[in-house]
């Protein structure tokens, strides 16, 4: 007989930790549809189209830099908190792009999103590879 164990996570947390890693994802598709789309005007605003490019670039560039630290630091700190400080990254940086008023300014309040990006993309769809394993390991056993 195989006694019942109960299950491995309350399911109200369950959610909460669903509910957050969408909120997430959201916060990530929602940064590169926006700016995307609005950059043009903004462009227009700023007067910057010599340095048009820089603002998708500093993006990557940043992006390729970070993603290695923050997978050294969230080896050591754990993921969640690392988690956390990206989003207020994140947050910081768009608060900062909102208030922009030159191109070097945008240029740098996106390379502070890019810091906080790196790690959100990642971090929310790692629990959704970790179950699918574990799901076939399941699979697998007798």
């Amino acid at each position: 007989m195989n006694p019942v164990s109960a299950p491995r996570f309350d399911p109200k947390r369950r959610r909460a930790v669903t509910s957050a890693l969408i909120l997430v994802t959201a916060l990530a598709s929602f940064e590169s549809t926006v700016v995307s789309t609005a950059m043009p005007t903004i462009i227009g605003d700023l007067g910057g189209l010599p340095l048009y490019s820089w603002v998708f670039s500093i993006y990557l560039l940043t992006a390729t830099v970070m993603m290695p630290i923050y997978g050294r630091l969230a080896d050591i700190y754990g993921r969640r908190r690392v988690l956390i400080i990206a989003i207020a990254v994140f947050l910081t940086g768009a608060v900062s792009c909102s208030l922009a008023r030159t191109m070097p300014q945008l240029i740098l309040a996106r390379a502070a999103i890019s810091r906080g990006m790196v790690v959100a993309k990642p971090q929310a769809t790692a629990p959704t590879r970790k179950t699918e394993m574990a799901i076939r390991r399941m699979r697998r056993r007798p």
